[in-house]
């Protein structure tokens, strides 16, 4: 893939040939949850928001995904039902483009310039991570950006079972996390922070909050659109409000295909697709007689 894309954009060397590129939205969410049991963290969102805002995800995403990916304004994925854009709990709640305000949020923390004034010490947060490929740049940049505002941040590198089985016990104080939608509803993105769903495994932020849980819980009946739409909007509101993720990006599909194989419409949850497509033989042989010489 690499070779045929020049950054989002189709190099020119395959758009001669043909080739089309279709370009999707994924319904996923990544970022880094909070383990509001945590004592550093749990009842301080404005070290939460620090940290978040400290993240410069624009850069993020230009240096690490080469642009192949969107910033996330929240918990729901583009093209969802709840999906905030330029909306103002963007303002009110900020989780990016805010690294003017990480001085004032450490602050109010309690951590004036990431220092604690009990110790004296910048302030350790810890990341639980999966070691891998190309992750110790990621770390790194990590790293360095919270650094810059006087929070050290150390990470916790381990094979992917380790990782998801801290995860699953809540045996840390931040984690990378993810979730990917099983289907098309904001309920089941809603659902991990559910505060019964804590005993599952699928709050794995320990959130709770009665008020979120009741709405949750109109949600799972309520069919009337403008009903619906005030429901998510207030769960996206205390999310933002509360923040036990700190949200970052969405990831973006990019697939290639010869335009002799027909109805290539990518879909982000139905990925057996291989029975609805079809193949214009006489296309095909033209194509291959163009790019052959003999």
């Amino acid at each position: 893939m690499q070779q045929v894309l020049d950054g989002t954009i189709l190099s020119e060397k395959y758009q001669k040939k043909g080739i089309v590129l279709t370009i999707a939205k994924e319904p996923v969410t990544y970022g880094w949850v909070f383990n509001l049991d945590d004592p550093l963290v749990k009842n301080n969102v404005n070290l939460r928001r620090a940290v978040a805002c400290a993240l410069d995800i624009d850069e993020l995403i230009y240096r690490f995904f080469r642009n192949r990916a969107i910033p996330a304004n929240g918990l729901i994925p583009p093209e969802m039902e709840g999906y905030l854009e330029d909306d103002p709990l963007l303002k009110k709640y900020p989780i990016r483009n805010c690294k003017d305000q990480v001085p004032v949020l450490l602050e109010k923390a309690g951590y004036p310039k990431g220092i604690d004034p009990k110790t004296k010490q910048n302030i350790v947060l810890r990341l639980t991570a999966v070691a891998g490929a190309g992750g110790t740049s990621v770390y790194q940049f990590y790293t360095q950006s919270l650094a810059k505002y006087g929070m050290q941040l150390k990470v916790d590198l381990y094979d992917a079972p380790t990782f998801f089985e801290k995860r699953h016990k809540r045996e840390f104080q931040l984690a990378g996390w993810g979730w990917g939608a099983d289907y098309p509803d904001p309920q089941n993105f809603f659902q991990l922070f559910y505060s019964k769903n804590i005993e599952t495994g699928y709050n794995e932020a320990g959130y709770k909050n009665e008020e979120f849980d009741q709405l949750y819980e109109q949600l799972l009946t309520e069919t009337r659109p403008e009903k619906r739409k005030a429901i998510i909007y207030r769960m996206n509101e205390l999310l933002l409000r509360d923040l036990p993720v700190a949200f970052t990006f969405h990831p973006i599909t990019f697939s290639i295909h010869w335009p002799w194989v027909e109805t290539i419409i990518p879909h982000p949850l139905d990925l057996n697709q291989l029975k609805y497509r079809n193949i214009d033989p006489q296309l095909r042989f033209k194509k291959w007689m163009e790019l052959n010489s003999f």
